[in-house]
């Protein structure tokens, strides 16, 4: 599942220009960026490979910024996290 969802976002870039900052599609293209990252980190964790949490958000967030899709990035950030035991 792992492989097809990393593999998934590498197809989904053929429906878009790499490299370009053109504004049709570009908050798609934020969101797929970021998965592809995410999906990455996923992997190196399975591979046993180290990183840190700021790494892993500082990179989520400044891809966010770039695609200016901080606010949504920011809400599935926060949906995301545990929600606290009563």
């Amino acid at each position: 599942m792992l492989a097809l969802g990393a593999c998934l976002t590498i197809a989904a870039r053929d429906f878009y220009e790499t490299g370009t900052d053109e504004a049709e599609g570009l908050p798609l293209r934020g969101f797929n960026e970021i998965q592809h990252r995410v999906y990455g980190r996923i992997r190196d964790l399975a591979d046993g490979k180290e990183w840190t949490l700021e790494d892993f958000l500082g990179m989520i967030i400044g891809t966010a910024t770039h695609f200016n899709i901080d606010r949504s990035v920011a809400w599935a950030l926060q949906r995301s996290l545990p929600t606290p035991p009563n």
